[in-house]
């Protein structure tokens, strides 16, 4: 990755970061640290298993799609060295 995709990724991340704490304070009446923190993790394990459902949906159409691309590839650079082009 590129200096200003890493800078954007941390830009996007620190707002999702600040709307969850904001929406923590703006919510709840009695707010505390450990209860910002508990929070805050519970929601980035349920963010986590959401991404790994999708991940593991994607994966059986995923891999079968990238191997027929790779035996493409090789089969027209086999075809293109038989035939001598």
């Amino acid at each position: 990755m590129n200096k200003k995709r890493i800078k954007q990724l941390l830009t996007v991340c620190a707002c999702v970061v600040l709307s969850l704490v904001m929406a923590t304070v703006a919510f709840a009446s009695d707010v505390t640290m450990s209860s910002v923190s508990t929070t805050m993790t519970n929601e980035f394990k349920t963010m986590v298993g959401e991404m790994m459902g999708v991940v593991g949906t994607m994966l059986p159409i995923v891999l079968p799609l990238m191997g027929l691309s790779i035996l493409v590839a090789f089969s027209v650079r086999w075809f293109k060295r038989i035939a001598g082009m």
